[in-house]
Formats: C-alpha cells, structure tokens, sequence
C-alpha cells in the first residue's frame, strides 16, 4: 500500500520557509540548532548550526540552497566552503541542503571533495538532496514534523484530493481485504488545475499615482477578452502587459520609454517578488470571473453567481460527470420537502480559486467550491446565523458531491474546452482542464460507493484547436532568451 514515503514534497516557495524546514529537522537530532544572523549580514556560508555531539564539540553549519530552474554547480560548492571555512567557531561538519533532485556529477564532485578535504585535515563536506529532505520528513519518527509542515507550509495543497474508482485493477465491484493485503490500485483526482502556461515576463515602469483608483481612470482598457492587471508597488506600475508598447492600455498612466521587463524565473527566486506575482494572477483571475459573470465577495476571498431579477432562480447549462448536458441552479431558494414552501435563504453557488506555486513541481490553481448565502437574494444574513447553515449543507457532501461541484466549475470556466485562457496582449495564461490526478493502492471503498466518471478529459474542437495553436504563435525569439520553461503546469501523477 502507498505510504507517506512513496510521496515527494513540493518544495518550499522561498528560501525563508526552506531554511526554517532544515532547521525543524535538525532539532530532531542535534543540540540547540539556531539560524545564522539574518538575510543581508555575513553568516560565512552557514544558514543553519547546532552541535551533533552535544555543546564542547565542534558544530556542524548547513548550508540551504533552493533552486527554481537553475542549478547548483561544483563552483558553487567551493565558494560556500571558502565562506564555511571562516565560521567561528570551527566546523566539524559542513552539509549543503538543496531543493535540487540527486545529481551524479554533482554528488562525485562533493565525493572527492570530501575526501581531499579529509586528508589535508579540514572539516568534510557532504550533500543532501531534494529526495533526502523528503525521506528524513517522511521518517516515521518525523511522523509530528510532517504533520506541522503539512498544516503550515503546504496548506494549499493539503486535503485537496477527492478519491473516486477509475481504472481499478480489482474486478468491478470488488473491494481488496486489508486483513489479507489484497490491494485495488485506483485513480484519485485532486481539486487542482495544472498550469501549462505563465506569463514568462512582468514590465513595470515609475509612476507618481498612488492609488488604484487613480490608475483606472487612465487606463485604456482593452476588449474583454483581453485582461490588464496590474499593481503598484515601491512607486512602480506593474503588470503583464507590455509597457514598451505605445499602444498598451497604460500608455496614459507610465511612459513606454520608461518600461523595464522582468523575467519571471528571476521574480521567483524574491519572496517579495513572488507574492507580487500571485496578486497579478489573482487581479486577473478575478477579472476573468467577473466577465463570466461572477461577483467577488472580498471578505471571504470567493466569486459567486448574483440574482439578476429579484425572486428569480438561475440554472445553468453545463456537461455534467456522466451525462453530454444538464442544468444546475447555481441562484435557488430551497424548497421545505413536504410543503414545497420556500425556507426563506437564498443559496448562491460559489467558489475560491487560488494560485499555488510547488516549486519545481510547477503552478496549478487550486479549486474549492463554496456557498454564498443571502436573505433576498443580495444581502447577507448576520453572521452568527451563517456558520450552522453552511456546516449542515457541507456534512451532507461526501466525495462523489465535491467532485460534482468542480467538475460544474472546471466546465462553467472553460465552456467544455481543454484549457482555460487569459489573455494578456502578447502574453498568455493557459490553465488546464484536466484534474491534477495520481494513482494509489488500497483497500477500496465500499461499492455501493463507487462511482466512476467518464468526463475526465475535454477533447479540442476545431475552433479550441485554433485558439491553441494561436497561443504557439505568440512565442517568440525574447521569449526563448527569457528561458521560459516549457512546461510550468503539473504532470499527470505528480502527486
């Protein structure tokens, strides 16, 4: 049966969270570990020490490399333990820690390293790796730390799957015995969306406008199907759209002469950066769910459907998990079972979407379906009436339920196409449709339980066919000298 250690950890988003995870480790085996200073004072090659052996013994330093699309090199090594070589006081170990996969080359560099190092009387050297990290957490005497780390740091990736029986290797119906070790393999599908395309540029340019508001009364705003995000940050405007442009829709706002672009791989590698990454996706999914016709409820960071008339009930077409087509009221009134009289609350189908970064695994967007609940179809109830409400409609939804409702949303959002697009002018955003899935061994679920789906998979037609290959298009040679990846989106069986 699949355990935690058949299972490899997204790495961390940034180099704060990666070197307070080597530090939790090493709590667990040596004495008083600390961080070394902070970011931007000189901590002679060492993020992390403690003392192994106890303290009156020489330490050991670590030091925390995280890499996004770039990799650590045998210079690299050397130039950190020159750094190590001039902690006081003296190491007794020297361990580099990387986000890097194993890498052979790499590891024989550290080998003989190590070994020359020994002989001339120095502290050794050795390499830990993205698989190790893992393995250590994946400890069943780490069982507490992976716990916290799943609760703190992967909170975006945590309790996102929904089981549902595909492509089992039981005969139909048949459950396996956990008391004999008679396993099924089964497909579980998860709520996220992989991401096959990001902008692989941001621009910005000064601006003397301070606030939103300001800015958008300037702004040129393009067709709908094409999207204009941006943010201000540090006296800067900044978003996908490219500036350098005359005719982009900020032309009013910065002057293009001004505009700088900015490769995103060198955006990930800031924490700051990065979070100002994420708001721009997020101000244009938004935009995006607001042409669909969705509303934004700020407070609880969700899109919900609005009453267009007052009393009226909307239902929407959608290709639902095992039939071509049906309807679903996504603005209702429930109805009492026995009287057929209206309760009075109005039901709003709703969802949170949310960008989650995992490192070199790639990007995905998470998808959490929801409830939006109103009095008269426009104001909500008090809130101390809310919270009963909702919990009696989420324990009457069990797996097969939850992926009904994403399947409605990923088809809502997509109109039954392969793939979701943002437009951004000369830049795209490209979403996949397809569930984020992997495969696991088990005993089963009871069969009055499963039930498969046949929807998995959208096929192109010919105008989505068009509209993608049209996307291909767009990539040009400063794309190509922007070491734009390939693929920025899951693959199937990542998790």
């Amino acid at each position: 049966m699949a355990g935690a250690s058949d299972f490899e950890l997204p790495v961390p988003k940034s180099e704060y969270l990666f070197e307070h995870m080597i530090l939790d480790i090493y709590a667990l085996e040596w004495h008083d570990p600390d961080l070394n200073g902070r970011r931007g004072q000189e901590q002679h090659g060492v993020d992390v020490y403690g003392y192994p052996g106890g303290h009156g013994t020489p330490p050991t330093g670590v030091q925390c490399k995280r890499y996004y699309n770039t990799k650590l090199t045998d210079e690299d090594v050397l130039k950190e333990l020159a750094k190590a070589e001039n902690f006081r006081p003296t190491l007794g170990r020297y361990i580099i820690a990387t986000t890097m996969s194993r890498d052979a080359k790499l590891q024989e560099f550290v080998r003989l390293t190590n070994d020359a190092r020994v002989q001339a009387g120095k502290f050794p050297v050795s390499i830990m790796f993205w698989e190790d990290i893992c393995k250590k957490l994946n400890d069943p005497g780490n069982k507490e730390l992976l716990k916290r780390f799943m609760d703190t740091h992967y909170t975006g990736i945590r309790d996102l799957y929904i089981h549902t029986p595909v492509n089992t290797v039981a005969p139909a119906g048949k459950q396996g015995d956990q008391e004999t070790g008679d396993y099924i393999r089964e497909t579980v599908f998860s709520t996220l969306l992989p991401i096959e395309r990001l902008p692989a540029h941001v621009y910005g340019a000064p601006s003397d406008l301070k606030t939103d508001s300001a800015v958008r009364e300037l702004v040129s705003w393009p067709p709908q199907e094409e999207l204009a995000p941006f943010i201000l940050r540090g006296g800067k405007l900044f978003t996908f759209q490219d500036l350098t442009k005359a005719s982009n829709p900020f032309r009013h706002v910065v002057p293009a002469k001004s505009a700088e672009r900015y490769s995103v791989g060198d955006w990930l590698s800031n924490p700051d950066h990065l979070g100002w990454y994420i708001n721009l996706l997020n101000k244009s999914i938004t935009r995006f769910m607001t042409v669909r016709g969705l509303t934004f409820d700020p407070k609880h960071k969700r899109f919900y459907f609005r009453q267009l008339k007052p009393g009226e009930e909307i239902p929407v077409e959608y290709k639902p998990l095992n039939q071509s087509v049906t309807s679903r009221m996504v603005v209702w009134q429930p109805k009492n079972k026995k009287t057929g009289l209206p309760r009075g609350d109005w039901y709003h189908r709703a969802v949170s979407l949310r960008f989650n970064w995992l490192g070199d695994e790639g990007w995905c967007l998470s998808v959490r379906p929801e409830l939006h609940i109103t009095v008269d179809g426009v104001q909500p109830p008090p809130p101390q009436t809310i919270g009963a409400k909702v919990t009696r409609k989420k324990s009457r939804t069990f797996n097969y339920d939850l992926l009904a409702e994403v399947q409605f949303w990923r088809d809502y959002l997509s109109g039954s196409k392969p793939h979701i697009i943002l437009r951004f002018g000369g830049q795209s955003l490209v979403i996949r449709t397809n569930l984020a899935e992997g495969s696991i061994s088990w005993p089963g679920i009871p069969e009055e339980h499963a039930k498969p789906f046949k929807n998995v998979y959208y096929v192109d037609d010919l105008w989505s066919w068009a509209e993608r290959n049209e996307l291909d298009e767009e990539v040009g040679d400063d794309d190509d000298e922007a070491g734009e990846p390939e693929d920025w989106g899951l693959d199937d069986g990542d998790f």
